[in-house]
Protein backbone atom coordinates (compact mmCIF):
# COMPACT_ATOMS: atom_id res chain seq x y z
CA UNK A 1 0.00 0.00 0.00
CA UNK A 2 1.32 3.43 -0.89
CA UNK A 3 2.35 5.96 1.72
CA UNK A 4 0.31 9.10 2.16
CA UNK A 5 0.71 10.54 5.64
CA UNK A 6 -1.14 13.87 5.52
CA UNK A 7 -3.88 13.61 8.16
CA UNK A 8 -6.17 16.28 6.70
CA UNK A 9 -8.36 13.88 4.64
CA UNK A 10 -9.23 11.88 7.76
CA UNK A 11 -10.47 15.07 9.43
CA UNK A 12 -12.47 15.85 6.31
CA UNK A 13 -14.23 12.49 6.63
CA UNK A 14 -15.45 13.50 10.08
CA UNK A 15 -16.49 16.86 8.68
CA UNK A 16 -18.43 15.11 5.92
CA UNK A 17 -20.53 13.29 8.51
CA UNK A 18 -21.21 16.54 10.38
CA UNK A 19 -22.19 18.31 7.14
CA UNK A 20 -24.62 15.52 6.20
CA UNK A 21 -22.60 14.76 3.10
CA UNK A 22 -23.21 11.04 3.58
CA UNK A 23 -26.51 9.17 3.09
CA UNK A 24 -28.57 7.82 5.96
CA UNK A 25 -27.10 4.34 5.80
CA UNK A 26 -23.68 5.68 6.85
CA UNK A 27 -24.76 7.15 10.16
CA UNK A 28 -28.10 5.45 10.99
CA UNK A 29 -28.03 2.51 13.37
CA UNK A 30 -30.86 0.72 11.55
CA UNK A 31 -31.02 2.15 8.02
CA UNK A 32 -33.83 1.37 5.62
CA UNK A 33 -33.24 -0.74 2.54
CA UNK A 34 -31.76 1.35 -0.29
CA UNK A 35 -34.28 1.74 -3.10
CA UNK A 36 -34.36 5.37 -4.26
CA UNK A 37 -30.67 6.15 -4.78
CA UNK A 38 -27.47 4.47 -5.89
CA UNK A 39 -24.34 4.51 -3.68
CA UNK A 40 -21.02 4.89 -5.51
CA UNK A 41 -17.85 3.82 -3.68
CA UNK A 42 -14.29 4.84 -4.55
CA UNK A 43 -10.86 3.28 -3.97
CA UNK A 44 -7.31 3.85 -5.12
CA UNK A 45 -5.39 0.80 -3.94
CA UNK A 46 -6.89 -2.46 -2.69
CA UNK A 47 -5.54 -5.22 -0.48
CA UNK A 48 -6.68 -8.79 -1.09
CA UNK A 49 -8.20 -9.75 2.27
CA UNK A 50 -9.87 -6.39 2.84
CA UNK A 51 -11.35 -6.20 -0.66
CA UNK A 52 -12.55 -9.81 -0.63
CA UNK A 53 -14.26 -9.26 2.73
CA UNK A 54 -16.16 -6.34 1.24
CA UNK A 55 -17.17 -8.32 -1.85
CA UNK A 56 -18.32 -11.21 0.35
CA UNK A 57 -20.43 -8.78 2.39
CA UNK A 58 -22.03 -7.42 -0.79
CA UNK A 59 -22.67 -10.91 -2.15
CA UNK A 60 -24.13 -12.24 1.09
CA UNK A 61 -26.57 -9.33 1.30
CA UNK A 62 -27.74 -9.45 -2.30
CA UNK A 63 -26.11 -6.30 -3.65
CA UNK A 64 -25.49 -5.97 -7.38
CA UNK A 65 -22.79 -3.87 -9.02
CA UNK A 66 -23.40 -1.50 -11.93
CA UNK A 67 -21.22 0.67 -14.18
CA UNK A 68 -20.98 4.43 -14.70
CA UNK A 69 -23.30 4.12 -17.70
CA UNK A 70 -26.07 2.66 -15.53
CA UNK A 71 -25.60 5.22 -12.75
CA UNK A 72 -25.68 8.16 -15.19
CA UNK A 73 -28.76 6.77 -16.98
CA UNK A 74 -30.57 6.34 -13.66
CA UNK A 75 -29.70 9.83 -12.44
CA UNK A 76 -30.38 11.61 -15.73
CA UNK A 77 -33.23 9.61 -17.27
CA UNK A 78 -34.67 7.52 -14.45
CA UNK A 79 -33.65 4.28 -16.14
CA UNK A 80 -34.29 1.48 -13.61
CA UNK A 81 -31.39 -0.14 -11.78
CA UNK A 82 -31.19 -3.71 -10.47
CA UNK A 83 -32.37 -4.17 -6.87
CA UNK A 84 -29.77 -3.12 -4.27
CA UNK A 85 -27.48 -1.60 -6.91
CA UNK A 86 -24.10 -0.14 -5.97
CA UNK A 87 -21.14 1.04 -8.04
CA UNK A 88 -17.50 0.22 -7.26
CA UNK A 89 -14.90 2.58 -8.70
CA UNK A 90 -11.11 2.84 -8.73
CA UNK A 91 -9.18 6.03 -9.45
CA UNK A 92 -5.93 6.67 -11.34
CA UNK A 93 -5.19 3.25 -12.81
CA UNK A 94 -3.05 1.73 -10.09
CA UNK A 95 -1.62 -1.74 -10.48
CA UNK A 96 -3.72 -3.40 -7.77
CA UNK A 97 -6.81 -2.94 -9.95
CA UNK A 98 -5.23 -5.68 -12.10
CA UNK A 99 -3.33 -7.78 -9.59
CA UNK A 100 -6.05 -7.97 -6.91
CA UNK A 101 -9.36 -6.30 -7.77
CA UNK A 102 -9.89 -7.86 -11.19
CA UNK A 103 -9.44 -11.51 -10.11
CA UNK A 104 -11.69 -10.99 -7.08
CA UNK A 105 -14.38 -9.27 -9.12
CA UNK A 106 -14.37 -12.29 -11.45
CA UNK A 107 -14.58 -14.64 -8.49
CA UNK A 108 -17.66 -12.95 -7.02
CA UNK A 109 -19.41 -12.06 -10.28
CA UNK A 110 -19.15 -8.30 -9.84
CA UNK A 111 -18.07 -5.44 -12.10
CA UNK A 112 -16.30 -2.13 -11.46
CA UNK A 113 -15.28 1.09 -13.17
CA UNK A 114 -11.70 2.35 -13.33
CA UNK A 115 -11.35 6.09 -13.85
CA UNK A 116 -8.10 6.12 -15.79
CA UNK A 117 -5.44 8.82 -16.28
CA UNK A 118 -4.16 7.54 -19.66
CA UNK A 119 -1.21 9.92 -19.90
CA UNK A 120 0.66 7.98 -17.21
CA UNK A 121 -0.29 4.43 -18.26
CA UNK A 122 2.68 2.15 -18.96
CA UNK A 123 3.40 0.25 -22.18
CA UNK A 124 4.81 -2.92 -20.57
CA UNK A 125 4.44 -5.87 -22.92
CA UNK A 126 3.95 -8.65 -20.38
CA UNK A 127 1.05 -8.37 -17.88
CA UNK A 128 2.06 -8.57 -14.23
CA UNK A 129 1.17 -11.68 -12.21
CA UNK A 130 -2.09 -11.50 -10.30
CA UNK A 131 -3.33 -13.05 -7.08
CA UNK A 132 -4.60 -15.93 -9.22
CA UNK A 133 -0.96 -17.09 -9.28
CA UNK A 134 -1.24 -17.57 -5.51
CA UNK A 135 -4.56 -19.38 -5.84
CA UNK A 136 -3.20 -21.87 -8.39
CA UNK A 137 0.01 -22.44 -6.44
CA UNK A 138 2.40 -21.04 -9.05
CA UNK A 139 3.52 -18.25 -6.69
CA UNK A 140 3.92 -18.05 -2.93
CA UNK A 141 1.78 -15.44 -1.20
CA UNK A 142 4.89 -13.85 0.34
CA UNK A 143 6.45 -13.54 -3.11
CA UNK A 144 3.27 -12.02 -4.51
CA UNK A 145 3.09 -9.43 -1.74
CA UNK A 146 6.66 -8.28 -2.35
CA UNK A 147 6.60 -8.58 -6.15
CA UNK A 148 7.63 -5.48 -8.10
CA UNK A 149 4.71 -5.06 -10.46
CA UNK A 150 6.34 -2.58 -12.82
CA UNK A 151 7.31 1.08 -12.93
CA UNK A 152 5.39 3.30 -10.52
CA UNK A 153 2.86 0.52 -9.90
CA UNK A 154 0.63 1.82 -12.70
CA UNK A 155 -1.45 -0.30 -15.06
CA UNK A 156 -0.15 -1.18 -18.51
CA UNK A 157 -2.22 -0.96 -21.67
CA UNK A 158 -2.06 -4.75 -22.07
CA UNK A 159 -3.60 -5.25 -18.63
CA UNK A 160 -6.23 -2.61 -19.33
CA UNK A 161 -7.15 -4.23 -22.65
CA UNK A 162 -7.57 -7.65 -21.04
CA UNK A 163 -9.84 -6.24 -18.34
CA UNK A 164 -11.81 -4.22 -20.87
CA UNK A 165 -12.43 -7.24 -23.12
CA UNK A 166 -13.63 -9.27 -20.14
CA UNK A 167 -16.56 -6.90 -19.60
CA UNK A 168 -15.82 -6.97 -15.88
CA UNK A 169 -13.97 -3.65 -15.70
CA UNK A 170 -15.23 -0.52 -17.41
CA UNK A 171 -12.72 2.26 -18.17
CA UNK A 172 -13.67 5.91 -18.03
CA UNK A 173 -11.71 9.15 -17.73
CA UNK A 174 -9.80 10.60 -14.80
CA UNK A 175 -8.26 13.37 -16.87
CA UNK A 176 -5.02 13.06 -18.78
CA UNK A 177 -2.11 13.09 -16.32
CA UNK A 178 -3.54 13.66 -12.84
CA UNK A 179 -1.68 16.95 -12.67
CA UNK A 180 -1.99 19.96 -10.40
CA UNK A 181 -1.65 23.59 -11.44
CA UNK A 182 0.38 26.40 -9.87
CA UNK A 183 -1.87 29.08 -8.34
CA UNK A 184 0.59 31.25 -6.29
CA UNK A 185 4.16 32.37 -6.88
CA UNK A 186 5.26 30.90 -3.57
CA UNK A 187 7.86 28.25 -4.37
CA UNK A 188 7.38 25.25 -2.12
CA UNK A 189 10.26 23.19 -3.50
CA UNK A 190 12.04 22.29 -6.75
CA UNK A 191 11.87 19.31 -9.06
CA UNK A 192 14.29 16.70 -7.73
CA UNK A 193 14.72 12.94 -8.27
CA UNK A 194 13.17 12.32 -4.84
CA UNK A 195 10.21 14.56 -5.61
CA UNK A 196 9.55 12.94 -8.97
CA UNK A 197 9.30 9.56 -7.27
CA UNK A 198 6.86 10.95 -4.71
CA UNK A 199 4.79 12.65 -7.39
CA UNK A 200 4.36 9.42 -9.31
CA UNK A 201 3.44 7.51 -6.21
CA UNK A 202 1.10 10.14 -4.77
CA UNK A 203 0.02 11.62 -8.11
CA UNK A 204 0.73 15.26 -7.24
CA UNK A 205 2.26 15.87 -10.66
CA UNK A 206 2.92 19.56 -11.44
CA UNK A 207 1.41 20.81 -14.69
CA UNK A 208 3.92 22.01 -17.27
CA UNK A 209 3.23 22.93 -20.88
CA UNK A 210 5.17 19.98 -22.32
CA UNK A 211 4.14 16.67 -20.78
CA UNK A 212 6.98 14.73 -22.45
CA UNK A 213 8.99 15.25 -19.26
CA UNK A 214 6.86 12.52 -17.70
CA UNK A 215 8.97 10.03 -19.65
CA UNK A 216 12.32 11.70 -18.93
CA UNK A 217 12.52 13.98 -15.90
CA UNK A 218 16.17 15.00 -16.20
CA UNK A 219 15.49 18.07 -18.42
CA UNK A 220 13.33 19.69 -15.72
CA UNK A 221 15.42 18.94 -12.62
CA UNK A 222 15.60 22.14 -10.59
CA UNK A 223 12.39 23.66 -11.97
CA UNK A 224 10.41 25.57 -9.31
CA UNK A 225 7.33 23.87 -7.88
CA UNK A 226 4.79 26.46 -6.77
CA UNK A 227 1.80 26.26 -4.45
CA UNK A 228 -0.64 24.05 -6.32
CA UNK A 229 -4.33 23.21 -6.59
CA UNK A 230 -6.22 20.40 -8.38
CA UNK A 231 -6.23 20.74 -12.16
CA UNK A 232 -10.02 21.07 -12.53
CA UNK A 233 -10.63 23.38 -9.57
CA UNK A 234 -11.86 26.94 -10.12
CA UNK A 235 -8.41 28.56 -10.32
CA UNK A 236 -6.61 30.53 -12.99
CA UNK A 237 -3.19 28.95 -13.46
CA UNK A 238 -0.04 30.88 -12.60
CA UNK A 239 1.96 30.86 -15.83
CA UNK A 240 5.54 29.64 -15.71
CA UNK A 241 8.21 32.32 -15.39
CA UNK A 242 10.31 30.85 -18.18
CA UNK A 243 13.39 32.90 -17.34
CA UNK A 244 13.40 31.79 -13.70
CA UNK A 245 12.69 28.20 -14.65
CA UNK A 246 15.59 28.10 -17.13
CA UNK A 247 18.04 29.64 -14.67
CA UNK A 248 17.19 27.06 -11.99
CA UNK A 249 17.39 24.13 -14.42
CA UNK A 250 20.68 25.38 -15.86
CA UNK A 251 22.12 25.85 -12.36
CA UNK A 252 21.41 22.20 -11.56
CA UNK A 253 22.98 21.03 -14.83
CA UNK A 254 26.12 23.08 -14.17
CA UNK A 255 26.42 21.71 -10.65
CA UNK A 256 26.31 18.00 -11.22
CA UNK A 257 22.78 17.23 -12.42
CA UNK A 258 21.32 14.45 -10.26
CA UNK A 259 24.39 14.52 -8.02
CA UNK A 260 23.52 18.11 -7.07
CA UNK A 261 20.57 16.79 -5.05
CA UNK A 262 22.91 14.77 -2.85
CA UNK A 263 24.16 18.02 -1.32
CA UNK A 264 22.72 18.86 2.07
CA UNK A 265 21.91 22.46 1.09
CA UNK A 266 20.73 22.01 -2.51
CA UNK A 267 17.30 23.49 -1.78
CA UNK A 268 18.82 26.45 0.05
CA UNK A 269 21.04 27.18 -2.95
CA UNK A 270 18.10 27.22 -5.34
CA UNK A 271 15.98 29.43 -3.07
CA UNK A 272 18.89 31.89 -2.93
CA UNK A 273 19.07 31.83 -6.74
CA UNK A 274 15.34 32.62 -6.92
CA UNK A 275 15.63 35.57 -4.52
CA UNK A 276 18.48 37.07 -6.53
CA UNK A 277 16.60 36.61 -9.80
CA UNK A 278 13.45 38.22 -8.49
CA UNK A 279 15.38 41.11 -6.99
CA UNK A 280 17.01 41.90 -10.33
CA UNK A 281 14.22 41.09 -12.80
CA UNK A 282 11.14 42.47 -11.01
CA UNK A 283 8.93 40.41 -13.32
CA UNK A 284 5.21 40.54 -12.47
CA UNK A 285 3.20 37.34 -12.06
CA UNK A 286 1.08 36.33 -15.04
CA UNK A 287 -2.07 34.20 -14.88
CA UNK A 288 -4.08 32.48 -17.58
CA UNK A 289 -7.33 34.13 -18.68
CA UNK A 290 -10.73 32.49 -18.27
CA UNK A 291 -10.69 31.55 -21.95
CA UNK A 292 -7.24 30.00 -21.54
CA UNK A 293 -8.45 28.11 -18.47
CA UNK A 294 -11.36 26.68 -20.46
CA UNK A 295 -9.05 25.77 -23.33
CA UNK A 296 -6.62 24.01 -20.97
CA UNK A 297 -9.36 21.98 -19.28
CA UNK A 298 -11.22 21.10 -22.48
CA UNK A 299 -8.01 20.00 -24.21
CA UNK A 300 -7.08 17.81 -21.24
CA UNK A 301 -10.52 16.18 -21.14
CA UNK A 302 -10.60 15.59 -24.90
CA UNK A 303 -7.09 14.14 -24.96
CA UNK A 304 -7.92 11.70 -22.16
CA UNK A 305 -11.06 10.53 -23.97
CA UNK A 306 -9.30 10.19 -27.32
CA UNK A 307 -6.41 8.14 -25.94
CA UNK A 308 -8.59 5.67 -24.03
CA UNK A 309 -10.94 5.20 -26.99
CA UNK A 310 -8.05 4.76 -29.43
CA UNK A 311 -6.23 2.24 -27.21
CA UNK A 312 -9.34 0.16 -26.47
CA UNK A 313 -10.79 0.35 -29.97
CA UNK A 314 -14.47 -0.34 -29.30
CA UNK A 315 -14.83 1.93 -26.28
CA UNK A 316 -16.93 5.07 -25.75
CA UNK A 317 -15.70 7.26 -22.89
CA UNK A 318 -18.63 9.29 -21.61
CA UNK A 319 -17.92 9.75 -17.90
CA UNK A 320 -15.11 11.25 -15.87
CA UNK A 321 -14.13 11.47 -12.22
CA UNK A 322 -12.29 14.47 -10.86
CA UNK A 323 -8.86 13.85 -9.32
CA UNK A 324 -9.04 14.59 -5.60
CA UNK A 325 -12.83 14.71 -6.11
CA UNK A 326 -12.45 18.40 -6.90
CA UNK A 327 -14.23 19.93 -9.90
CA UNK A 328 -15.74 23.29 -10.75
CA UNK A 329 -18.44 25.01 -12.82
CA UNK A 330 -15.90 25.66 -15.54
CA UNK A 331 -14.84 22.01 -15.59
CA UNK A 332 -18.48 20.89 -15.85
CA UNK A 333 -19.01 23.27 -18.78
CA UNK A 334 -15.91 21.90 -20.53
CA UNK A 335 -16.94 18.35 -19.74
CA UNK A 336 -20.31 18.82 -21.41
CA UNK A 337 -18.69 20.42 -24.46
CA UNK A 338 -16.29 17.48 -24.86
CA UNK A 339 -19.09 14.93 -24.87
CA UNK A 340 -19.07 13.65 -21.29
CA UNK A 341 -22.47 12.68 -19.92
CA UNK A 342 -21.59 12.72 -16.23
CA UNK A 343 -18.96 13.78 -13.70
CA UNK A 344 -18.11 11.89 -10.52
CA UNK A 345 -16.87 13.81 -7.48
CA UNK A 346 -15.96 12.87 -3.93
CA UNK A 347 -18.48 13.99 -1.32
CA UNK A 348 -20.36 17.25 -1.83
CA UNK A 349 -21.61 19.14 1.26
CA UNK A 350 -25.34 18.64 1.85
CA UNK A 351 -25.68 16.40 -1.23
CA UNK A 352 -25.64 12.87 0.15
CA UNK A 353 -27.59 11.03 -2.56
CA UNK A 354 -27.49 10.10 -6.25
CA UNK A 355 -31.21 10.08 -6.96
CA UNK A 356 -33.30 10.09 -10.11
CA UNK A 357 -33.44 13.70 -11.34
CA UNK A 358 -30.28 14.86 -9.56
CA UNK A 359 -27.45 16.52 -11.49
CA UNK A 360 -25.48 13.93 -13.54
CA UNK A 361 -22.48 16.27 -13.47
CA UNK A 362 -22.39 16.15 -9.68
CA UNK A 363 -22.50 12.46 -8.85
CA UNK A 364 -21.15 11.88 -5.34
CA UNK A 365 -18.92 9.03 -4.20
CA UNK A 366 -18.08 7.66 -0.76
CA UNK A 367 -14.86 6.04 0.38
CA UNK A 368 -14.82 2.25 0.10
CA UNK A 369 -14.95 1.71 3.89
CA UNK A 370 -18.56 2.82 3.92
CA UNK A 371 -19.53 -0.35 2.08
CA UNK A 372 -19.59 -1.76 5.63
CA UNK A 373 -22.41 0.66 6.52
CA UNK A 374 -24.81 -0.66 3.89
CA UNK A 375 -27.87 -2.43 5.35
CA UNK A 376 -27.24 -6.12 5.81
CA UNK A 377 -25.82 -8.96 7.87
CA UNK A 378 -22.23 -8.41 9.02
CA UNK A 379 -22.57 -4.64 9.01
CA UNK A 380 -19.84 -2.81 10.97
CA UNK A 381 -20.41 0.11 13.33
CA UNK A 382 -19.49 3.64 12.29
CA UNK A 383 -16.97 3.72 15.13
CA UNK A 384 -15.39 0.53 13.78
CA UNK A 385 -15.16 2.05 10.29
CA UNK A 386 -13.43 5.18 11.57
CA UNK A 387 -11.06 3.13 13.71
CA UNK A 388 -10.02 1.19 10.61
CA UNK A 389 -9.50 4.45 8.76
CA UNK A 390 -7.49 5.92 11.61
CA UNK A 391 -5.29 2.83 11.87
CA UNK A 392 -4.47 2.84 8.17
CA UNK A 393 -3.88 6.57 8.22
CA UNK A 394 -1.40 6.40 11.10
CA UNK A 395 0.46 3.70 9.17
CA UNK A 396 0.73 6.03 6.17
CA UNK A 397 -1.56 3.97 3.90
CA UNK A 398 -3.22 5.76 1.03
CA UNK A 399 -6.79 4.45 1.10
CA UNK A 400 -7.63 5.64 4.57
Amino acid sequence: MLKHKNSLPLLLEVQNVLRHSYPDFVWHVRPKRISDHVPVFSSHEVEATDFEDKLQFLKTNGYQTVTADAVAAFVKEGKPLPPKAVMLSFDDGRKSAWTIAYPLLKKYGFCATVFLAPGIVRSDEKPSPTIESVWDGSMQESGFNTQDFGPQRILSWNEILIMHKSGIVDFQSHGLNHQKIAIRNRIETFVSPQLIERYFFEFDIPYMENSEWLENTDPILGAPVYQMAPFYAEHNRLLDNIGLKEICIDYVKQNGGRDFFKLGDWEKQLHHLVREYRKESRVCDAFETLDEQKERIAFNLQQARDIIEEKLGDKSVRHMAYPWGNGSKTAIECSEKTGHLSNFWATIPHKPYNTCGSDPYRIVRYKHDFIWRLPGDGRKSLLNVFLMKFTRRTRGQLDY
